[in-house]
């Protein structure tokens, strides 16, 4: 069994190797949700077509996307822990056996 403190600790230098990357995608997510926000609203307003529903769901989509952003380095966080259980139990489990391809 792998020891939890050593996949965290890969799990976030992971992380903080991919800073870069990942701070990158959520400014995407977070630029996604202001024009969205922005956008949807005044499209809507400007053709007259703005109604509550119209406008309750803009603003839900923007919503979404805003958490999206937020939640993105805590899933990727968790993606990299699995992964990396997955590999440490897979290695540990070749070196009892003396399988070494």
């Amino acid at each position: 069994m792998p020891n939890e403190r050593t996949i965290e600790a890969a799990a976030n230098y992971a992380l903080e190797k991919n800073a870069r990357t990942i701070d990158l995608i959520v400014g995407y997510l977070n630029e996604a949700s202001v024009l969205v926000l922005v956008f949807g609203i005044l499209d809507t307003y400007s053709t007259g077509r703005l109604t509550w529903k119209v406008g309750g769901l803009v603003v839900g989509l923007a919503f979404v996307l805003f958490l999206a952003a937020m939640a993105t380095r805590w899933v990727i966080f968790r993606f990299l822990k699995v992964v990396l259980r997955y590999s440490l139990r897979t290695l540990e489990s070749h070196q009892e056996r003396g399988v070494w391809r």
